[in-house]
Parts: C-alpha cells; structure tokens; sequence
C-alpha cells in the first residue's frame, strides 16, 4: 500500500470514530443532480485569518465543512444534509484540500419546505 492511500485510509478511520464519539456529524450529500450519498462530515464555523499590515492573527466567523473525498466528490451547489436537520449549500472550495478531505465555504438553506 503506498503512503498516500494509507493515509486517505488512516484519515476514513479517524472520521468515522470522531463521528461515533460526536467529534464529527453524518449526514447525506446531495449532489446538484439530486443524488444523495451517505457522508461524514466536519463542520467549523470558527477560522483564523490574518489582517493588516502587520498579519495579525484574529478570529472570523466563516462556516466551512470537510468532506471526505472517498465518499464524495463536492461541486458547487451541492448540499449536505445533516442527521441533525441543518442543511448548507456548497458556495466554493477553501483551497484546503488534500487525498483524503475537502474544506467548503457553505452557508444555511432554510428547511421551511419552500
């Protein structure tokens, strides 16, 4: 097995016991099409970012959410929907993306049926 598909291998494994120890959520992603696919997912709505002349590190708030590329591959527009009723729409890559995970800026969709 070579490094890189032991890691995408490591990282699957460390997902699903973060998921099981309420580290990480589950859910389905909704491609674009319509397909739905069982996923896991991080979400973090806190970042770092750097500001000024001088860089200095403050906190935004800006929703992101890790996908795990071995079970989707995210576009734009897509949706995940979370087991815990919050759905997000896909708005564009981070640029934090490795074998294993891809970061999302998402942002809420309502669920009032409309």
């Amino acid at each position: 097995m070579s490094q890189r598909a032991a890691f995408a291998e490591f990282d699957a494994a460390c997902m699903a016991d973060l998921a099981d120890n309420g580290m990480a959520d589950t859910g389905t992603y909704r491609s674009p099409d319509g397909d739905d696919t069982p996923i896991t997912y991080l979400y973090d709505d806190t970042q770092f970012a750097d500001v000024g002349e001088t860089g200095a590190r403050v906190l935004v708030r800006e929703r992101q959410i890790g996908l795990m590329l071995g079970e989707v591959t995210p576009v734009e527009n897509g949706r995940v929907i979370g087991d815990d009723g919050r759905t997000w729409r896909l708005v564009a890559p981070t640029g934090e993306v490795d074998d294993s995970l891809s970061w999302w800026f998402v942002a809420p969709v309502r669920s009032d049926g409309a």
